[in-house]
C-alpha cells in the first residue's frame, strides 16, 4: 500500500514521471502546474494539476491514457 498513499516521495515520483509518459507518447509539454486540494470529502489527500501540452491527438489520448494508469489515483476531467 504504501505506493499508493500520499506523500510528497510519491508525488514527485509521479510528477517526474509525466515528462517521461510525454516524450514515450511524443507530446510536447508546454506547462505542468500543481495544487494542493484541503478538504475534499473523505478521499484523502488531494493534488490538482494542470497540464497543457502539443502533439498529435491519438498522441495525446495516449498520454493521458498512460497518466491514469499510475499507481496513484487520477481523475482526468477536463
Amino acid at each position: 500500500l504504501s505506493e499508493v498513499l500520499f506523500n510528497r516521495k510519491n508525488w514527485a515520483l509521479f510528477l517526474d514521471s509525466i515528462t517521461d509518459r510525454a516524450h514515450v507518447n511524443d507530446v510536447e509539454l508546454l506547462e505542468v502546474t500543481n495544487k494542493y486540494v484541503k478538504g475534499k470529502a473523505n478521499f484523502g489527500h488531494v493534488l490538482e494539476m494542470g497540464i497543457r501540452c502539443k502533439g498529435k491527438f491519438q498522441s495525446i489520448l495516449a498520454f493521458v491514457n498512460d497518466l491514469e494508469q499510475n499507481k496513484l489515483v487520477t481523475d482526468v476531467y477536463d
